[in-house]
């Protein structure tokens, strides 16, 4: 392979990567929940409370979340 010719591998295969991130990021896009919002706040607390310690799991509730999901 000559230096031109490794050099335009290079570049359609930069082209591909754009093309399938892009193709990713809109496949993403589509399958998350349209009526969920992002919520920051609730996310630095999860942190805050995982960070210092405080963060209890529910393990009943996560059970009960599983079971029903497995019955829908």
């Amino acid at each position: 392979m000559t230096p031109t010719e490794s050099t335009t591998a290079q570049a359609d295969n930069v082209t591909d990567i754009a093309a399938a991130r892009q193709a990713r990021s809109t496949t993403d896009k589509a399958k998350a929940p349209k009526n969920r919002r992002f919520d920051a706040e609730k996310v630095a607390r999860l942190k805050a409370a995982i960070a210092d310690g405080s963060y209890q799991i529910d393990s009943a509730s996560i059970a009960n979340k599983f079971i029903e999901h497995e019955r829908n």
